[in-house]
């Protein structure tokens, strides 16, 4: 009898051994064959992941409830499904359960769920409440969709914005700043710090920009990507994101919401508190809540009740309302835990709904201010130099047509002022100088004009070369009377003449 229950051990062994390799086998061929062979199909899941994974989980349950044993309900899921890679994957599972396998091996083989939700199929199996399960996982990939696409709602506006304000920016530093840069470094003029910033980037992007933009662009992503999504240091990005007043309020909301439906479900499906708990911090998205999850978890593991375990967890009001954590307690009290979270999350549901859309109302607004601020501070830095160029230049044309003026004036009156003395000589007899000639004589008369000189004045000399005896000044007119060597004799008055310069006269 030893004997032959060790043969059937062996066997059973033996058994298992081949079941796993042909599982393996056929996993290794799926995988060369069809998971890693992408097709249009395959293009197509890759948008459709969520969609299809959700149908997966939704028809098992429904076709388990109806009666269909589970090897029936696999195959015929996998034959509904449109992607090649869904399809072999499927038959992974497929073949892991006609070889044996549990639904959780198999399906955390095929790659299908996320490890959490594999976990909640495992104690669904165990427990006998595996529809339940799944229509506990179906219903959570719903709501964690639902909470995505109102966080995505509240961020896509500001995104777009802020978007389109970089690229036009950009723009403006790659070809236009260099070209306002070089138009005022041509000019002499006092700019303001503003423009002299305004100035340097442009010289500087004129200079490095091939360099200098596609760095700081790769930065930038490295940046983000680092401090929201590495898995390592993306508690600094939730740090960053749980202090602002709006984003923190949002995650609040989502956060209590998804602890109401998971733990009052769960626990209405028989799910033990402390599984319960164990998946409710693996599904969580930030750490700050996954860490206490899992302190409640070892509290309540270790026999504890809720109230300890908020009591004893130091900044636990940051996490929990305090209206939240005395519902928590008195429904535990009370017995009724289950529905009462499963009523809270709904009601912190529709207060996500509210919050997203009021911070698309307030964003807008910030938004717009951050980049007319933008648009005000560029536009400064480029109209005040023009306006002092513009100043400038009238200043200048305003002082050359005073000087016009004056000139023009000094031109007109100057020779009125130098044919009075000749002009409006008068006789004893009380007639002028010009009635008592006749034209005759006019037309013979010669004159001459008095030059410019260094002095202001010109000598007036007995001979040429000789005595000075008088003095003339520049724009007078004069008759000379003879011309000789360069010098001409002028008629003064009645009572002088004398010999002035050629150099200095002009001929009339």
């Amino acid at each position: 009898m030893p004997r032959k229950n060790q043969e059937s051990k062996t066997s059973n062994l033996q058994s298992k051994s081949k079941n796993k390799a042909d599982l393996n086998k056929t996993k290794s061929k799926t995988a060369s064959k069809g998971l890693y062979s992408y097709h249009l199909s395959d293009i197509l899941y890759i948008f459709s992941k969520g969609k299809e994974r959700d149908f997966f989980v939704e028809q098992l349950s429904i076709l388990l409830l109806s009666g269909m044993d589970l090897l029936a309900s696999l195959m015929s899921i996998r034959d509904e499904m449109k992607s090649t890679y869904m399809k072999n994957a499927l038959s992974i599972v497929v073949e892991g359960v006609e070889n044996g396998a549990s639904l959780w091996q198999s399906l955390e083989r095929a790659n299908i769920l996320n490890p959490h939700f594999i976990s909640l199929v495992k104690i669904g199996e165990k427990s006998g409440k595996l529809i339940d399960n799944l229509k506990v996982i179906s219903l959570q990939y719903q709501k964690d969709k639902m909470f995505q696409s109102k966080v995505l709602s509240a961020v896509i506006y500001p995104a777009i914005v802020l978007g389109l304000t970089f690229v036009v920016a950009t723009v403006s530093v790659v070809f236009i700043l260099p070209r306002i840069s070089l138009t005022f470094g041509r000019m002499n003029l006092d700019l303001n710090i503003l423009t002299k910033t305004l100035m340097a980037v442009g010289d500087f992007v004129s200079a490095h920009g091939i360099i200098a933009i596609p760095s700081f662009l790769i930065l930038t992503v490295l940046m983000i990507y680092f401090i929201f999504f590495f898995s390592k240091t993306k508690f600094i990005g939730q740090w960053i994101l749980m202090i602002l007043p709006g984003i923190k309020r949002m995650i609040l909301e989502v956060e209590l919401s998804r602890f109401g439906y998971v733990v009052g479900t769960l626990l209405d499906s028989g799910v033990p508190i402390v599984d319960v708990l164990s998946f409710l911090s693996s599904v969580s998205s930030y750490e700050a809540y996954k860490k206490f999850y899992r302190y409640l978890k070892e509290r309540v593991e270790n026999g504890n009740s809720f109230k300890k375990a908020f009591s004893s967890y130091k900044h636990v009001d940051r996490l929990l309302p305090l209206s939240f954590q005395n519902l928590i307690i008195t429904a535990e009290q009370g017995g009724n835990l289950s529905l009462s979270l499963k009523k809270v999350g709904e009601i912190y549901e529709e207060k996500l709904d509210v919050t997203t859309k009021n911070m698309s109302v307030i964003l807008e607004p910030i938004l717009l201010i951050i980049v007319w601020l933008g648009v005000v501070l560029v536009a400064l830095a480029v109209i005040m130099p023009i306006y002092t160029m513009i100043g400038n230049v009238d200043t200048l044309s305003g002082s050359n047509t005073n000087s016009s003026t004056v000139e023009t004036r000094n031109e007109e009156e100057t020779p009125i002022l130098q044919d009075a003395p000749d002009s409006e000589q008068t006789t004893n007899d009380g007639s002028t100088q010009a009635d008592s000639e006749s034209t005759e004589q006019l037309t013979d008369t010669k004159r001459l004009t008095i030059l410019e000189t260094s002095t202001g004045y010109l000598n007036v000399r007995s001979s040429p070369m000789g005595e000075v005896i008088g003095e003339v000044y520049p724009g007078e007119i004069y008759e000379y009377t003879e011309e000789q060597s360069g010098w001409y004799k002028i008629v003064v008055s009645d009572e002088l003449s004398g010999w002035v310069s050629s150099e200095y006269v002009s001929l009339l």
